[in-house]
């Protein structure tokens, strides 16, 4: 059952702490301290959307919030949490910023000022997983740095003008590796084992 539209009930600005949640219902209650300690019935949290597209992330126990009450304090709603003293901004931030600073150190952001956009998970080791039909990177130049590259796929193509691969080891393994150019340049000494058919 959705909320009524309006409520004839004049509404009030007040600040609470969260003192117990329900995700699944996205909901919450809150205490007062203004008020004696008093703390609420359960009260709906907003959010940017809730039809067919959702958007979902719900405060935290001893999180201070800023709810929009009717004069008895009987109902209303959580718009969102605030930064105070015991919970400051993020240190360095300023308008330019746009992002998300998560508890166990990862951090989602993007500069305007630097135009960067940054996800960082190697405080806690972390892990991105990326699902899709089909993925297209553009960029000028694209670096990829990493301890291990692996790629599994039933079919790898490269199209480039100029191919470089600079590596103290390079192994290529399969029932059969095929080379086709106009010219074939081979520098050092190469080992083969096995047959080579010209």
């Amino acid at each position: 059952m959705r909320r009524p539209v309006s409520n004839p009930k004049i509404a009030h600005l007040r600040y609470g702490l969260v003192t117990a949640i329900d995700p699944a219902k996205s909901r919450l209650k809150a205490k007062f301290p203004d008020q004696d300690g008093l703390v609420s019935h359960w009260l709906s949290v907003s959010c940017q959307k809730s039809l067919k597209d959702k958007a979902f992330w719900m405060p935290e126990v001893g999180e201070q919030v800023a709810c929009i009450m009717d004069e008895h304090l009987e109902d209303g709603t959580v718009i969102g949490a605030i930064y105070s003293g015991p919970d400051p901004v993020p240190e360095g931030v300023d308008e330019k910023w746009y992002g998300v600073w998560f508890e166990d150190g990862s951090i989602l952001y993007y500069r305007k000022d630097s135009h960067q956009l940054l996800i960082d998970l190697t405080h806690m080791q972390g892990t991105v997983l990326l699902k899709a039909q089909s993925v297209t990177v553009e960029a000028h130049t694209v670096n990829v740095q990493a301890g291990t590259a692996q790629v599994e796929a039933d079919t790898v193509a490269v199209t480039a003008s100029t191919l470089t691969a600079d590596t103290q080891t390079a192994s290529i393994s399969g029932t059969r590796v095929s080379v086709a150019a106009p010219a074939i340049d081979l520098t050092g000494l190469v080992n083969v084992d096995g047959d080579i058919d010209l």
